[in-house]
């Protein structure tokens, strides 16, 4: 169903997206991608490597993030496809 989005559909879903994936662990996001990658035909994976981010810092960059997405949302710079 993703994969048929475009991206202006993408963009739209991205926050629910995102909410819906962060009941997920890590180790089944990461069988998610890997079946997603396979499905299309991405078969070369390197293996995950551990992030290492204090919760501040984390905090911080989410903060952040979601002021990006409200600018971009308020002032309208969702990108235009031909």
């Amino acid at each position: 169903l993703i994969l048929e989005f475009g991206p202006d559909d993408f963009q739209a879903a991205l926050p629910s997206l995102r909410l819906a994936f962060s009941y997920f662990t890590p180790r089944e996001k990461h069988y998610m991608l890997t079946t997603l990658f396979e499905h299309l035909g991405l078969t070369d994976l390197r293996p995950m490597t551990e992030l290492s981010v204090d919760v501040a810092a984390a905090a911080q960059a989410l903060a952040i993030e979601e002021r990006v997405f409200a600018a971009i949302e308020k002032y309208r710079l969702e990108a235009e496809c031909d």
